[in-house]
């Protein structure tokens, strides 16, 4: 339902003309504004000589009921506020300008016909209005409405008046229905859209919980893994500096086969760490890549394991040439 009200006049009695003189403009709608609203004789002229009127009080009500396409022409009633009236009509040219306004004048004057065109208006009327049927003839000429010369003429001309109404009314129907069955089909699709982040979002929480997880383990790994480092670097230079003070002498078979147990003990101690450290570091390149915004402090994470795992292979093999050249020595003896 349309916000502004319609007031539908009625017919004064001594206007009625002729039906036939007037059944052409049956189809013709008038929008009247009047801001006293209480009894707008114009608007009762107008209906008298076949028109259909609709009143509304304010320049708001008559922007919105112009925009919906359904009237040929505005007549604005005399009033004293000129300022409205201007602002009024530069409204309706800037949405519509070809839409004729028509200002009612309050004077017969030739000076507020012309002051009457200068505040947008496309036509005046008279300030004293004519009889109906003179009325409507000169609405006709301002419109370019042709009158209907003959009576089946003019039915077959109400016939495709109301047949157009009632295209438009259906099309009107249809145009609704359609728009209702998209914004229907749009809210499914985005409660679906919603849906299914929401299950993304529920399955990307469990995997960070899972990956939080596997790196508290891992970092308790690590911090081992480093206990025995450091231990195997100093052992690796106790073993280094025993080496170095060996004396002329070659040592007993006794000595070589306790150092050589002692470094087989050692590089088996290794190995579960060097497995550790392969796992944090798949671990952590993995974590990386969903870590989102914390992906670069994690790779930098990566890099220390890759520099640790690379030191830890080489006191490993440092150890295993210790292994194999206390195994020859032991040989030679």
């Amino acid at each position: 339902m349309d916000e502004f009200d319609i007031e539908v006049g009625t017919i004064a009695d001594g206007d009625l003309d002729d039906q036939a003189s007037k059944e052409h403009r049956a189809g013709v709608r008038l929008l009247v504004i009047d801001p006293d609203h209480i009894d707008s004789a114009v608007m009762r002229k107008l209906e008298s000589a076949g028109f259909a009127c609709s009143l509304v009080e304010t320049g708001a009500q008559a922007l919105q009921a112009i925009a919906a396409g359904q009237f040929a022409a505005m007549v604005c009633v005399a009033t004293a506020d000129d300022d409205w009236r201007r602002f009024l009509a530069a409204n309706v040219k800037a949405r519509l300008p070809e839409f004729p306004i028509l200002f009612s004048a309050k004077s017969a004057a030739e000076s507020e016909h012309d002051r009457l065109l200068a505040l947008g208006a496309t036509a005046v009327l008279p300030a004293q209005l004519p009889k109906a049927a003179e009325l409507g003839e000169l609405v006709d000429g301002i419109l370019g409405i042709e009158p209907v010369l003959t009576t089946s003429a003019t039915s077959g001309t109400e016939m495709v008046l109301l047949q157009r109404r009632l295209h438009e009314a259906e099309e009107a129907g249809r145009l609704k229905d359609q728009e209702i069955a998209q914004l229907r089909n749009q809210f499914l699709e985005a409660i679906g859209e919603a849906a299914e982040r929401s299950k993304e979002s529920t399955g990307l929480r469990s995997e960070v919980s899972i990956l939080r997880d596997r790196a508290g383990i891992m970092q308790e790994r690590l911090g081992r893994a480093k206990q025995y480092i450091d231990w195997l670097k100093k052992e690796n230079a106790r073993l280094a500096s025993d080496r170095g003070q060996e004396p002329a002498t070659a040592p007993t078979p006794d000595t070589n086969a306790a150092r050589l147990q002692q470094l087989q003990s050692l590089l088996a101690a290794l190995m579960p760490f060097e497995q550790s450290l392969a796992q944090a570091l798949d671990f952590f390149q993995d974590l990386s890549s969903v870590a989102g915004p914390k992906a670069q402090a994690l790779t930098r994470h990566v890099n220390q394991l890759r520099l640790l795992r690379d030191a830890f292979q080489r006191i490993r093999a440092r150890m295993g040439e210790m292994l194999r050249s206390s195994s020859s020595d032991s040989d030679q003896q």
